[in-house]
């Protein structure tokens, strides 16, 4: 009975201690290594993305792409993957492998997909469905 108390009380001094680390560290943040913050800032309103997007605001792009089967998962957005494969073509950068390196590190294309990033597979297979 005795060592049942003892155990309950180590438990209960645990907690507190580990009550009091936590609010200490209140200043943590588990996604503080996510970049960037806004991308809708850091790029200027004269860009060749922000008029590229603005031009095709009105166009139904879902329209263009074949119904075909779906592999039972949610994939990219196809809209999206055309809109940085015609960006990329409009910046005269035609090969896949490139295409998978803007989407990772250009900030304009991180803007039109939203900061995902396909690989050059997806990329193949959306131009191959086109």
């Amino acid at each position: 009975m005795k060592q049942q108390k003892l155990k309950h009380c180590s438990f209960l001094l645990y907690n507190l201690y580990m009550e009091n680390k936590i609010q200490q560290q209140n200043d943590y943040n588990a996604l503080q290594l996510s970049l960037p913050i806004d991308l809708g800032v850091k790029i200027d309103e004269d860009d060749m993305v922000v008029f590229f997007l603005k031009a095709l605001e009105g166009v139904n792009l879902s329209k263009y792409f074949k119904k075909g089967k779906c592999r039972e998962r949610k994939g990219y957005d196809r809209c999206k993957l055309l809109k940085a494969a015609l960006f990329a073509y409009m910046l005269c950068d035609n090969d896949l492998r490139s295409m998978e390196s803007l989407c990772r590190y250009d900030i304009r294309f991180m803007y039109i997909m939203g900061e995902e990033r396909p690989s050059f597979m997806t990329f193949e297979r959306l131009l191959k469905d086109f």
